[in-house]
Formats: structure tokens, C-alpha cells, sequence
């Protein structure tokens, strides 16, 4: 029994890191025996502590442990989400809206899922909404495949693609506060609309 536990291996506590993309900062901290133990996990973390920006607290970022080296775990990004709760007050305070699911190729050959939704503060026409969906879903397709996928998260967090999508809207019908509710890597099966209710499994401190 002594000799058991004297070859059972001590845990060690392993860093998870942020990608270039955020500085490389410390998004959590884990207590493993082997670090490929930490591998393969979905970490979920707030653009706000992400970017310290108050606008961002209803985004969150989704990254995978990917590696490690010197006590410390990368991660890459697979997606990224709104906060259900803002999703809601969203809905509720629109009059009419358009939500839609599809699939896109980037120009790095990843094969994501974008969730757009588009609230409309006075009821259109359905010739209208038809218009709007048909838009709507022709400019993400074809700016999704023009970019590679680390240039489509980006520019959703600093809200570019929204701005430009927008305008584009603006030719059909006003629209305003436009919402990526979701981008993901496909490989993400079954990703919970609540992605804050997403549960982790490593031990992880987030900050």
C-alpha cells in the first residue's frame, strides 16, 4: 500500500493561457497529474476579462487546451457566443426579428456555424423580412469566405462585420442592434444556447 502511494504521482498546478490574439494573458489554473490531462477542454471566459471593456460583458470567448509546454496550457479559439440573458432583452424588446443557422466556409477551409439575429422595432412586411433574410444570409456567406477564421472572430469582437452588416440591411429596411448570438468551429457539437451554463471539466481558477 506504502509502495502504491509513493508511485502515485503528485499533482502540479498548470496555467492556462489566452492566444496572441489576447496578450497571452492567464485565463484560469488547473491541478493535474499529467498535464495531457488538461487537453481537449472547453474553457469558456468573458470578452470583458478578456479586454477589460465594459462593452464586452455580454460576449464570451470560447477556447480549447491544445498543448502544453513549461507548466502551462494553450489554448485556440473555437468560438464565440452572447450571453442568453442579452439575447432575451433583445427579443422582448422588438416588435419583429430575424434569426437564422447556417453553415460557412472561411477562407482557411474551417467549416463554422454562425446564429445572427436581427431585431426589427416596428413589424415589416413579409416581402420585407424575406428581403432582409435573403441579404442577411448572401453578406455573411460571402464576407465569412473572403476572410480566414482568426480575421472573422476578430472582426466580430470589434464589431466591424456588424457595423457592415448593418449598412448593408439599412438598403432593405432600418435595423438596429444586430446580435451574433453565436460563431463556432463546427467541430462543436450541440453547443448550449446558455454557453455561460457550459459546464468545465478541469478544475480551472478563472479570473
Amino acid at each position: 500500500m506504502t509502495q502504491q502511494l509513493l508511485k502515485k504521482k503528485k499533482k502540479k498546478w498548470y496555467l492556462i493561457i489566452a492566444t496572441n490574439e489576447f496578450n497571452n494573458i492567464e485565463i484560469g489554473e488547473t491541478l493535474l497529474s499529467e498535464p495531457e490531462q488538461g487537453l481537449n477542454k472547453i474553457i469558456v471566459v468573458s470578452l470583458y476579462t478578456l479586454t477589460n471593456d465594459i462593452k464586452r460583458q455580454n460576449n464570451l470567448i470560447l477556447f480549447k487546451t491544445i498543448s502544453t509546454k513549461d507548466n502551462k496550457i494553450n489554448t485556440e479559439i473555437i468560438g464565440y457566443t452572447t450571453l442568453s440573458s442579452y439575447v432575451k432583452r433583445q427579443i422582448r424588446a422588438s416588435k419583429s426579428r430575424i434569426e437564422e443557422s447556417f453553415l460557412c466556409k472561411t477562407k482557411d477551409n474551417i467549416i463554422v456555424r454562425i446564429k445572427p439575429l436581427v431585431p426589427i422595432k416596428y413589424k415589416p412586411k413579409k416581402s420585407v423580412l424575406t428581403a432582409l433574410r435573403k441579404k442577411l444570409k448572401n453578406y455573411l456567406t460571402n464576407a465569412i469566405e473572403k476572410q480566414n477564421y482568426i480575421d472573422i472572430i476578430n472582426s466580430i469582437i470589434n464589431f466591424q462585420m456588424l457595423k457592415d452588416l448593418q449598412n448593408e440591411l439599412k438598403k432593405v429596411y432600418p435595423v438596429s442592434n444586430i446580435t451574433i448570438k453565436s460563431l463556432a468551429k463546427e467541430e462543436i457539437k450541440g453547443m448550449s444556447e446558455k454557453p455561460e451554463e457550459i459546464k468545465h471539466t478541469l478544475q480551472e481558477k478563472t479570473i
